[in-house]
């Protein structure tokens, strides 16, 4: 019987073998797992990471606008604005004011009287002296 004993206990230390052989494979096979999933996180979480940069960069600009927008609207709704655009656009005018119609800049330009300008001899200060005194050179 011990020659059946010592062939279950060699059986026994063959299933061990085996099944530390399994369950290695399956931890090998699990941290495999593990670290394909870790690293499909990480991307993941890169891709967000650059989208939050991309649509914090154009709240930023829309702020920007808004912010630009918000003065055009005073600009617009100021009363010195109408007034520029009723007189400005529409031709309007306040009682007792008279409108001058000028002609474009090229028109006017033309209308100006032409002036002739006069040649000026420059001459050096030793010719001046030369002529008060009247030495010929």
């Amino acid at each position: 019987m011990r020659h059946n004993y010592s062939l279950n206990q060699g059986g026994k230390k063959g299933v061990s073998k085996a099944q530390n052989r399994i369950v290695t494979l399956l931890l090998i096979i699990f941290f495999m797992l593990f670290i394909s999933s870790l690293s499909q996180t990480s991307k993941k979480i890169q891709k967000v990471n650059l989208e939050v940069t991309l649509r914090e960069e154009e709240l930023k600009k829309l702020k920007e606008e808004q912010s630009e927008l918000k003065i055009q609207l005073e600009e617009i709704t100021s009363q010195e604005y109408i007034e520029r655009q009723l007189r400005n656009e529409l031709g309007l005018t306040k009682e007792n004011e008279i409108v001058l119609v000028l002609p474009p800049d090229d028109i006017l330009i033309k209308l100006l009287p032409v002036v002739e300008e006069e040649v000026v001899e420059i001459k050096p200060n030793w010719r001046k002296w030369a002529e008060v005194f009247e030495i010929i050179i």
